[in-house]
């Protein structure tokens, strides 16, 4: 399993899974549990958090998801 980390708003959060997304949607389940502060996007990487790096660039392997889709695919998930 990769290492993805996570980062919106408030939430930086390391996460272990077979693929980003359903990472990235596992971290934004437990920050919304945890009412922490997220943002509109959310980017997931396998090369450490986006905002720790020298002006912030982004690699091509890295992935930027809106807040309101993955909320969805929890909900969604959640619901079945």
């Amino acid at each position: 399993m990769a290492k993805y980390y996570i980062e919106s708003g408030d939430l930086r959060m390391i996460v272990e899974g077979s693929a980003p997304v359903p990472a990235a949607a596992r971290a934004i389940s437990q920050a919304v549990a945890r009412h922490v502060g997220l943002a509109q996007m959310v980017t997931v990487s396998e090369r450490g958090y986006v905002s720790q790096r020298e002006g912030g660039w982004l690699y091509d392997t890295d992935l930027m998801l809106e807040t309101g889709t993955l909320l969805g695919l929890v909900a969604e998930h959640e619901l079945n």
